[in-house]
């Protein structure tokens, strides 16, 4: 329930203009510490991470959407490598689901990558609201998506 209340706060964020201030930055120190924080959450958790990471490099970082999401799979795929080391090195992996999900993610990845190239940042928010409101309705129990 908190990571969807986190959701309906980083939603709008996405929606409001900033303010156009020269060199408006955070203290370094912060900007690390907020950062810092936020890999200890996606190394330990990892759900909705990508959300987090997206808000915060176009909050602290003024990235646009399209360099916020390209940093934000470039984060999560250095510390995923981390894991899938250590998951396998413990023998916990169902190789055969890994491979379909690696797989499902690459294609992903790369229709992703297209979808954003060729329609800007505006393709980009109208995925993430629908990305995100999916995510927050089904964590609150309003909306049932369908198991295998």
């Amino acid at each position: 329930k908190i990571l969807a209340v986190v959701f309906l706060i980083i939603l709008p964020v996405i929606f409001l203009p900033k303010p156009q201030i020269e060199n408006r930055r955070l203290p370094k120190w912060l900007e690390c510490l907020i950062f810092f924080f936020i890999g200890i959450y996606g190394g330990m958790i990892q759900v909705g991470v990508g959300f987090i990471l997206l808000a915060s490099l176009n909050l602290v970082e003024n990235f646009n959407l399209i360099k916020a999401n390209a940093a934000k799979v470039f984060i999560i795929f250095c510390y995923t490598v981390i894991a899938v080391g250590l998951f396998a090195f413990s023998s916990k992996i169902i190789w055969v689901y890994g491979i379909i999900l690696a797989l499902g993610n690459a294609t992903g990845g790369y229709l992703g990558v297209l979808i954003a190239v060729k329609g800007g940042e505006k393709i980009i928010k109208i995925i993430l609201t629908l990305a995100i409101l999916t995510t927050f309705l089904k964590l609150v129990g309003i909306i049932q998506l369908p198991s295998f």
